[in-house]
Protein backbone atom coordinates (compact mmCIF):
# COMPACT_ATOMS: atom_id res chain seq x y z
CA UNK A 1 0.00 0.00 0.00
CA UNK A 2 1.90 3.21 -1.25
CA UNK A 3 1.60 6.24 1.48
CA UNK A 4 -1.15 8.11 -0.48
CA UNK A 5 -3.17 5.44 0.03
CA UNK A 6 -2.51 5.40 4.17
CA UNK A 7 -3.17 8.90 4.68
CA UNK A 8 -6.72 8.09 2.75
CA UNK A 9 -7.16 5.57 5.02
CA UNK A 10 -6.10 7.36 7.85
CA UNK A 11 -8.44 10.43 6.55
CA UNK A 12 -11.49 8.00 6.47
CA UNK A 13 -10.92 6.37 9.71
CA UNK A 14 -11.09 9.85 11.02
CA UNK A 15 -14.01 10.65 9.42
CA UNK A 16 -16.24 7.95 11.26
CA UNK A 17 -14.98 8.70 15.05
CA UNK A 18 -17.76 11.78 14.79
CA UNK A 19 -20.26 9.77 13.94
CA UNK A 20 -19.55 6.54 16.48
CA UNK A 21 -19.77 9.38 19.10
CA UNK A 22 -22.68 11.15 18.79
CA UNK A 23 -24.84 8.68 20.44
CA UNK A 24 -27.75 10.67 19.52
CA UNK A 25 -26.95 9.56 15.77
CA UNK A 26 -25.93 5.73 16.55
CA UNK A 27 -28.97 4.83 18.64
CA UNK A 28 -31.31 6.51 15.84
CA UNK A 29 -29.54 4.56 13.25
CA UNK A 30 -29.45 0.97 15.77
CA UNK A 31 -33.07 1.32 16.88
CA UNK A 32 -34.80 1.83 13.33
CA UNK A 33 -32.11 -0.74 11.40
CA UNK A 34 -33.17 -3.13 14.44
CA UNK A 35 -37.40 -2.06 13.65
CA UNK A 36 -36.22 -2.99 10.03
CA UNK A 37 -34.82 -6.33 10.93
CA UNK A 38 -37.52 -7.18 13.20
CA UNK A 39 -40.47 -6.29 11.72
CA UNK A 40 -40.11 -6.78 8.29
CA UNK A 41 -39.28 -10.03 8.18
CA UNK A 42 -41.78 -11.20 10.80
CA UNK A 43 -44.65 -9.08 7.99
CA UNK A 44 -43.45 -10.63 5.33
CA UNK A 45 -43.43 -14.40 6.51
CA UNK A 46 -46.63 -13.51 8.39
CA UNK A 47 -48.26 -12.66 4.76
CA UNK A 48 -48.62 -9.13 5.64
CA UNK A 49 -45.67 -7.67 3.34
CA UNK A 50 -46.09 -8.78 -0.13
CA UNK A 51 -43.20 -7.46 -2.12
CA UNK A 52 -44.13 -6.67 -6.06
CA UNK A 53 -42.08 -5.88 -8.74
CA UNK A 54 -43.59 -2.92 -9.25
CA UNK A 55 -42.79 -1.62 -5.50
CA UNK A 56 -39.19 -2.87 -5.69
CA UNK A 57 -38.84 -1.07 -9.03
CA UNK A 58 -39.99 2.31 -8.36
CA UNK A 59 -38.08 2.04 -4.76
CA UNK A 60 -34.60 1.50 -6.68
CA UNK A 61 -35.67 4.02 -9.11
CA UNK A 62 -36.38 6.90 -6.92
CA UNK A 63 -33.83 6.05 -4.29
CA UNK A 64 -31.08 6.10 -7.22
CA UNK A 65 -32.83 9.84 -8.15
CA UNK A 66 -32.79 10.93 -4.96
CA UNK A 67 -29.68 10.11 -3.74
CA UNK A 68 -27.92 11.54 -7.12
CA UNK A 69 -29.57 14.39 -5.75
CA UNK A 70 -28.35 14.34 -2.41
CA UNK A 71 -24.35 13.32 -3.34
CA UNK A 72 -24.64 16.45 -5.56
CA UNK A 73 -26.28 19.19 -2.74
CA UNK A 74 -23.54 17.70 -0.50
CA UNK A 75 -20.64 18.37 -2.81
CA UNK A 76 -21.42 21.73 -3.15
CA UNK A 77 -22.36 22.12 0.54
CA UNK A 78 -18.88 21.02 1.35
CA UNK A 79 -17.35 23.10 -1.48
CA UNK A 80 -18.80 26.02 -0.23
CA UNK A 81 -18.59 25.33 2.96
CA UNK A 82 -15.01 24.97 2.84
CA UNK A 83 -14.32 28.50 0.71
CA UNK A 84 -16.54 30.11 3.34
CA UNK A 85 -14.75 28.88 6.39
CA UNK A 86 -11.21 29.31 4.26
CA UNK A 87 -12.00 33.13 3.70
CA UNK A 88 -12.76 33.63 7.20
CA UNK A 89 -9.81 32.10 8.40
CA UNK A 90 -8.01 33.86 6.15
CA UNK A 91 -9.46 37.23 7.20
CA UNK A 92 -8.64 36.16 10.98
CA UNK A 93 -4.96 35.56 10.17
CA UNK A 94 -4.58 39.00 8.28
CA UNK A 95 -5.85 40.36 11.11
CA UNK A 96 -3.86 38.97 13.69
CA UNK A 97 -0.57 39.14 11.61
CA UNK A 98 -1.44 42.57 11.33
CA UNK A 99 -1.94 43.65 14.79
CA UNK A 100 1.57 42.45 15.70
CA UNK A 101 2.24 45.76 13.81
CA UNK A 102 0.74 48.06 16.57
CA UNK A 103 2.83 50.13 18.86
CA UNK A 104 0.59 48.33 21.45
CA UNK A 105 2.01 44.79 20.73
CA UNK A 106 5.28 45.99 19.79
CA UNK A 107 5.59 47.26 23.28
CA UNK A 108 3.99 44.07 24.75
CA UNK A 109 5.31 41.22 22.36
CA UNK A 110 8.43 43.20 21.25
CA UNK A 111 9.33 43.55 16.85
CA UNK A 112 8.18 40.49 15.19
CA UNK A 113 8.15 38.78 11.39
CA UNK A 114 4.92 38.27 11.79
CA UNK A 115 4.28 39.00 7.85
CA UNK A 116 6.60 35.60 7.00
CA UNK A 117 4.68 33.40 9.54
CA UNK A 118 3.22 30.55 7.48
CA UNK A 119 -0.22 30.46 8.06
CA UNK A 120 0.09 26.28 8.98
CA UNK A 121 2.19 27.68 12.16
CA UNK A 122 0.73 30.94 13.14
CA UNK A 123 -0.72 29.69 16.30
CA UNK A 124 2.06 27.76 17.15
CA UNK A 125 3.99 31.11 16.84
CA UNK A 126 1.03 32.89 18.84
CA UNK A 127 1.16 30.07 21.71
CA UNK A 128 4.96 30.88 21.94
CA UNK A 129 4.19 34.47 22.30
CA UNK A 130 1.88 34.02 24.93
CA UNK A 131 3.63 31.70 26.75
CA UNK A 132 6.85 34.41 27.50
CA UNK A 133 4.49 36.71 28.65
CA UNK A 134 2.17 34.25 31.07
CA UNK A 135 4.16 34.46 34.29
CA UNK A 136 3.22 38.18 34.11
CA UNK A 137 0.33 40.26 35.33
CA UNK A 138 -2.73 39.68 33.18
CA UNK A 139 -2.80 42.59 30.24
CA UNK A 140 -5.74 43.59 27.54
CA UNK A 141 -3.29 42.19 24.72
CA UNK A 142 -2.56 39.27 26.09
CA UNK A 143 -6.15 38.38 26.18
CA UNK A 144 -6.71 39.56 22.88
CA UNK A 145 -4.25 37.42 21.67
CA UNK A 146 -5.70 34.34 23.87
CA UNK A 147 -9.07 35.07 22.13
CA UNK A 148 -7.67 35.59 18.72
CA UNK A 149 -5.99 32.23 18.81
CA UNK A 150 -8.41 30.38 20.01
CA UNK A 151 -10.64 31.32 17.25
CA UNK A 152 -8.38 30.38 14.47
CA UNK A 153 -7.88 27.31 15.86
CA UNK A 154 -11.77 27.10 15.84
CA UNK A 155 -11.69 27.84 12.02
CA UNK A 156 -8.93 25.41 11.37
CA UNK A 157 -10.81 22.51 12.73
CA UNK A 158 -13.96 23.12 11.38
CA UNK A 159 -12.33 23.39 7.77
CA UNK A 160 -10.22 20.57 8.26
CA UNK A 161 -14.23 18.63 9.34
CA UNK A 162 -15.66 19.75 6.22
CA UNK A 163 -12.87 18.38 4.25
CA UNK A 164 -12.13 15.11 5.87
CA UNK A 165 -15.06 13.95 7.45
CA UNK A 166 -17.59 14.47 4.02
CA UNK A 167 -16.27 11.04 3.30
CA UNK A 168 -18.55 9.28 5.24
CA UNK A 169 -22.15 10.59 3.71
CA UNK A 170 -20.56 11.07 0.20
CA UNK A 171 -19.47 7.09 0.43
CA UNK A 172 -22.83 6.03 2.19
CA UNK A 173 -25.10 7.89 -0.68
CA UNK A 174 -22.89 6.69 -3.28
CA UNK A 175 -22.90 3.35 -2.01
CA UNK A 176 -26.95 3.20 -1.88
CA UNK A 177 -27.32 4.94 -5.27
CA UNK A 178 -24.78 2.07 -6.48
CA UNK A 179 -27.07 -0.61 -4.91
CA UNK A 180 -30.16 0.85 -5.96
CA UNK A 181 -29.15 1.46 -9.93
CA UNK A 182 -27.55 -2.05 -10.38
CA UNK A 183 -30.58 -3.74 -8.65
CA UNK A 184 -32.91 -1.93 -11.31
CA UNK A 185 -32.73 -4.96 -13.93
CA UNK A 186 -33.05 -7.76 -11.20
CA UNK A 187 -36.25 -6.25 -9.59
CA UNK A 188 -38.27 -9.42 -11.45
CA UNK A 189 -36.02 -11.75 -9.84
CA UNK A 190 -35.79 -9.85 -6.63
CA UNK A 191 -39.78 -10.33 -6.52
CA UNK A 192 -39.82 -13.89 -6.91
CA UNK A 193 -38.22 -15.05 -3.31
CA UNK A 194 -36.37 -14.10 -0.16
CA UNK A 195 -34.08 -11.53 -1.82
CA UNK A 196 -35.96 -8.97 -2.54
CA UNK A 197 -36.86 -9.12 1.48
CA UNK A 198 -32.92 -8.76 1.64
CA UNK A 199 -32.23 -5.83 -0.37
CA UNK A 200 -35.65 -3.93 0.59
CA UNK A 201 -33.93 -4.09 4.20
CA UNK A 202 -30.22 -3.28 2.92
CA UNK A 203 -31.80 -0.57 0.64
CA UNK A 204 -34.05 1.10 3.62
CA UNK A 205 -31.20 0.40 6.43
CA UNK A 206 -28.22 2.41 3.73
CA UNK A 207 -30.97 5.35 3.25
CA UNK A 208 -31.15 5.49 7.03
CA UNK A 209 -27.27 5.51 7.46
CA UNK A 210 -27.08 8.54 4.57
CA UNK A 211 -29.88 10.90 5.99
CA UNK A 212 -28.21 10.39 9.57
CA UNK A 213 -25.03 10.75 8.48
CA UNK A 214 -25.80 13.96 6.18
CA UNK A 215 -27.90 15.47 9.30
CA UNK A 216 -24.66 15.19 11.25
CA UNK A 217 -22.12 16.59 8.98
CA UNK A 218 -24.74 19.69 7.91
CA UNK A 219 -25.02 20.23 11.81
CA UNK A 220 -20.77 20.29 12.41
CA UNK A 221 -19.90 21.71 9.20
CA UNK A 222 -21.55 25.27 10.43
CA UNK A 223 -18.98 27.65 10.54
CA UNK A 224 -18.20 29.43 14.10
CA UNK A 225 -18.51 33.12 14.31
Amino acid sequence: MSREEEKKKSKFKEGIKPYLKDKICKWTFIIISAILLIFLPLLYFTGHLIIEEKMLFWLFAATSQSMAALFAIVGMFAVFRYNDIQNRLRNKIDVLKNRFKLEGWIRFFGRTDADCWDDSEIVDRAREKLKEKEDEDPHVIYNNLDVNTLIIESHMGTRDYIRVYASIPMSSILMTFMISIFSLPFTARFSENCLGLVVLIVILVLITFSMISVFKYFMMSIPPR
